[in-house]
């Protein structure tokens, strides 16, 4: 359903998985790939990806402003996460000012997860947060 580059995918059963790709583009499977369907996501570049179950997961990626530096877009350097299996996203941490960035995030159950977050430029090192949510 989408022409977009497939950047990374996830199964949580044989048969439900999601994959997202370039700009913000993500899909979603019930029948283990045969069908696949877009979802609507926040972020308008999705860098990575990690669900716990069928309804529970985290996007990591950018929020765009509209704005550019150098000629590369400004934006947000955002966590989000589901509770309903991708329907609707809910911002859980934002970083402002970032141009382009390398993002992972991986939890192992809903209270605990790692994201990481790179500049591009290097000027940081590596910072990673490890996030325990309280309630979801």
């Amino acid at each position: 359903p989408t022409s977009s580059e497939l950047k990374k995918v996830q199964f949580v059963s044989e048969e439900i998985g999601w994959a997202i790709g370039s700009w913000g583009t993500l899909i979603h499977t019930i029948d283990g790939g045969t069908s696949w369907n877009l979802q609507q996501s926040i972020l308008d570049d999705i860098c990575d990806i990690s669900f716990i179950d069928d309804s529970c997961g985290w996007l990591i990626g950018v929020k765009f402003t509209g704005e550019s530096y150098w000629g590369y877009p400004l934006g947000s350097g955002c966590l989000v996460n589901t509770k309903d299996g991708g329907d609707s996203w809910q911002v859980q941490t934002e970083l402002n000012g970032i141009t382009t960035a390398q993002f992972s995030v991986f939890f192992v159950d809903k209270n605990i997860g790692w994201a990481t977050f790179t500049p591009s430029d290097n000027t940081v090192v590596d910072i990673v947060y490890l996030i325990q949510k309280r309630v979801l």
